[in-house]
């Protein structure tokens, strides 16, 4: 088995060298030991303050510190399935249905689904006639689905997807998190071309 060293086993490498070779390595320039030092001593203190969570609010140092916040029920499943269409938010599914070739609508769905089956995304619902949110298991997306019409009308439910589920488990008003989506489906990049008039376009 090859091991393949984590960024914490890495960055208490980096530590080592920076701080203990000012002590190690006498023949080093004396303003460079301290140098090396003082940057060592300096991610110490980043180290205790993201462990401490002081930067939960930005992504790469909420995952080095393992304090990763909860995602966030802020996006409603249709606008998800149009930006997974497009790499783009602004769109909506009617227009992703109807822009794209069928298929590709038909895909990003499957996509998706997938991604919720191995908890890759967060999807939450209501129960039928329910008037609270809640997350619903990855496991449950290997036996239903979201019902494509429910989509185009932007009023979403589930449905079985299998022969032999019985109805009665259904969810409604489907949401999931924006920040999980393009975690899982990178945003398109946008690139400017230094000419006139100045213009963007999708990379």
């Amino acid at each position: 088995m090859r091991f393949r060293p984590s960024s914490h086993v890495l960055f208490w490498l980096l530590e080592a060298t920076l701080i203990g070779g000012h002590f190690a390595y006498p023949d080093l320039p004396h303003h460079v030991g301290q140098v090396m030092f003082w940057l060592g001593i300096f991610g110490l203190v980043l180290w205790l303050l993201a462990h401490l969570g002081a930067f939960d609010r930005l992504p790469f140092m909420a995952r080095f510190s393992g304090h990763a916040p909860a995602p966030t029920r802020d996006t409603k499943i249709s606008e998800a399935i149009a930006y997974i269409c497009y790499l783009d938010w602004g769109k909506s599914f009617l227009m992703a249905a109807g822009d794209n070739p069928p298929t590709e609508a038909v895909e990003a769905l499957k996509s998706f689904r997938q991604a919720a089956a191995d908890g890759h995304v967060q999807i939450w619902g209501k129960v039928v006639h329910g008037d609270v949110y809640e997350p619903i298991d990855a496991d449950y997306w290997r036996s239903y689905q979201i019902e494509w019409f429910s989509l185009l009308r932007g009023q979403t439910i589930t449905e079985p997807a299998v022969v032999g589920v019985k109805r009665g488990s259904e969810y409604v008003d489907l949401m999931v998190s924006k920040s999980q989506i393009e975690a899982v489906w990178p945003r398109k990049r946008r690139k400017i071309r230094l000419q006139k008039p100045w213009t963007v376009k999708d990379a």
